[in-house]
């Protein structure tokens, strides 16, 4: 994923390896890892999207590069299951899921 040092690190000693384990997390999740702050959850955000993925609890559709992309019309009700940005859920085997960070 090609991540800054720090957030790299934060990741690596919470156990997160995979962008399959990154995916299943909440902002909230991360923001409580030391060190992990917002400049570190943008850049994850950034770096997911990119590849279509998107945390646990971002909105289907959200582009995080931009406040003002987000439209009334996407449905608040997020289920919280792990799923790629496009709304499909995983699946096993996905190679997506097992990239290294």
């Amino acid at each position: 994923m090609d991540l800054t040092v720090r957030s790299y690190n934060c990741l690596k000693r919470e156990g997160v390896h995979t962008v399959g384990e990154l995916v299943t997390r909440s902002e909230a999740d991360l923001l409580d890892i030391r060190n992990f702050g917002a400049k570190s959850i943008d850049e994850v955000k950034l770096k997911l999207a990119a590849m279509g993925l998107a945390l646990k609890d971002s909105p289907p559709g959200f582009v995080p590069t931009s406040v003002e992309s987000y439209d009334e019309t996407y449905d608040d009700s997020y289920p919280g299951e792990a799923q790629y940005a496009d709304g499909q859920e995983y699946t096993e085997g996905d190679f997506r899921e097992t990239e290294q960070l």
